[in-house]
């Protein structure tokens, strides 16, 4: 029986938006998501009222089953998801909104670099510095 520890038909595959490509991953870290206040804690993880109180109670409650994380296409080059393991085991992957970068953890917004940073710096970097 070959095959017969293979983990490969366990990882999960996530597609493309945009074309149906197959998406791959870098290897690239998770970023977990957070969420604050109880309305916030209810509609993400579909749970009663009384226990997203008193999760929103102890403070910021940590999602350890949705992760922000880049990944490939060919076509449209890399884009960031939002992954979400459901309770069936499946898994979910949405693209990454505004919102989602204010909840992930250690995570700056690729679209607002660090405002620290000067403008010189930040062109410099990135290679496209005008001479």
């Amino acid at each position: 029986m070959p095959n017969k520890r293979s983990r490969y038909k366990k990882t999960p595959k996530f597609y493309c938006p945009y074309c149906g490509e197959r998406l791959w991953r870098f290897g690239s870290e998770k970023h977990r998501v957070f969420y604050e206040g109880a309305a916030n804690i209810k509609k993400h993880l579909g749970i009663s009222s009384k226990k997203a109180k008193f999760l929103a109670m102890k403070g910021e409650y940590l999602d350890t089953s949705s992760w922000l994380e880049e990944l490939f296409c060919s076509e449209h080059s890399k884009m960031w998801m939002l992954v979400s393991k459901q309770k069936d085991g499946t898994y979910q992957a949405i693209l990454a909104e505004p919102n989602h970068w204010k909840q992930g953890t250690k995570l700056i917004d690729p679209n607002h670099p660090n405002p620290s940073v000067s403008e010189y710096t930040y062109r410099s970097s990135r290679g496209t510095v005008a001479r």
